[in-house]
């Protein structure tokens, strides 16, 4: 039951080091939003003066890190598979699998969990066991903006077909993308507390940092190469059903590697 409920906050932000994360970490996210009725400022209070100091007192974690949405791009999007409004997107590591398992068993995980409870939608969230793929190694810097894509693969696809091209063709040619600062693409491995197939919804999650400036504030910086790659995407990928958010991270606990 407590793995059902990944909680999407931690504690104070603080600056984050050129550590690398561990090799292949149990990783979990969580696409949060925020009780009808409550107000974003409030929420946001809520989510990082309450909820997130008390994760300090969660044993195991290796990293946390709170990107708040920003630009409206949270919005409720009903053309998208995910229509529900995002007000932020939560990223959780673990050394294993067992250890995320027991970690959420905690006393202390319950408690952090249960406050939650008092401000996160928990029906219109959504908690994704993943696989991260370093494509660009990202500078994950506090205050940083980045930009998520929600991937819908397009109809006839099957998952294993998407997989197969964003993991390998599209994770090549972004390689070579100038301006972009950082690259990963996260698998769902499994949907937490949530019945039927984990890619219902969405098949993948990417991440991206770009250096756009502040022309383009979390855009793609337009190249020969990003425009080889975007159409490279729209091969295989819905781009009616997908949704991008823009965002803000916050470094909450600085990602380790493991002992």
């Amino acid at each position: 039951a407590a793995m059902a409920a990944i909680p999407a906050v931690m504690a104070a932000p603080r600056s984050l080091s050129a550590t690398a994360l561990p090799p292949a970490p149990a990783k979990a996210i969580s696409i949060v939003a925020r009780k009808r009725g409550l107000s974003q400022d409030v929420f946001r209070q809520h989510w990082l003066g309450i909820h997130g100091p008390m994760a300090r007192k969660v044993p195991d974690l290796l990293g946390f890190i709170l990107s708040e949405a920003v630009q409206d791009s949270g919005a409720a999007a009903s053309m998208a598979n995910y229509k529900h409004r995002c007000d932020g997107i939560a990223h959780i590591w673990f050394q294993s699998p067992q250890a995320m398992r027991a970690s959420m068993a905690s006393q202390d995980a319950r408690t952090w969990i249960a406050d939650g409870n008092l401000f996160i939608d928990r029906q219109a969230s959504r908690n994704f066991s993943v696989t991260e793929q370093i494509v660009v190694p990202p500078p994950r810097l506090e205050g940083g903006l980045k930009r998520t894509l929600l991937l819908v693969r397009k109809p006839g696809t099957t998952h294993e077909e998407f997989l197969e091209h964003w993991t390998k063709k599209h994770a090549d040619l972004a390689r070579s993308v100038p301006g972009l600062l950082g690259c990963v693409f996260n698998r769902i491995d499994a949907s937490l507390g949530r019945e039927g197939s984990p890619w219902a919804e969405i098949d993948g999650i990417t991440e991206t940092w770009w250096d756009g400036g502040a022309s383009n504030m979390g855009g793609r910086v337009e190249s020969r190469q990003a425009a080889a790659w975007s159409a490279d995407g729209a091969a295989f990928l819905d781009s009616s059903r997908t949704r991008a958010i823009v965002s803000i991270e916050h470094v909450m606990i600085e990602p380790t590697r493991p002992s």
